[in-house]
């Protein structure tokens, strides 16, 4: 029901065949990235296109790149905000205390911590004109 994107920094880690991954140019783009795919927007833009499980809509990675996600660009003010916003969301959700070991309900409060703080609805509105233009 919602995408879990990351930044993983160590070229040591191993990716499951399960999990999607692609290389960025800079940690820049790696967090523009992860913002946009981590949206609200993103996830209501893609939900009515999706499949839908037993309970929740599936196979998001059938669909955002149908999006118009824009390439990364340093020189725009939107993109540069976007990064900067982003890269205050992970000190928010790494400030986190995750007592529960299941990763949706761990999820689940990275995204109230990122709610509770405003930090996802700026994310949401730049994402919401991106997407847009």
């Amino acid at each position: 029901m919602y995408i879990a994107a990351t930044i993983v920094s160590d070229r040591t880690a191993v990716i499951d065949h399960k999990l999607y991954w692609g290389a960025a140019a800079s940690i820049n783009e790696a967090r523009f990235l992860t913002a946009i795919l981590n949206s609200t927007v993103l996830t209501i833009a893609v939900r009515h296109l999706q499949a839908r499980g037993e309970h929740n809509p599936r196979d998001f990675d059938k669909y955002i790149f149908q999006l118009p996600i824009p390439l990364y660009d340093p020189g725009d003010a939107a993109h540069q905000q976007l990064v900067a916003l982003a890269a205050w969301a992970e000190h928010v959700a790494a400030s986190v205390v995750l007592p529960d070991k299941r990763f949706e309900a761990q999820r689940r409060r990275i995204r109230e911590a990122l709610a509770e703080d405003g930090v996802a609805a700026e994310i949401d509105a730049i994402v919401k004109t991106l997407l847009a233009e």
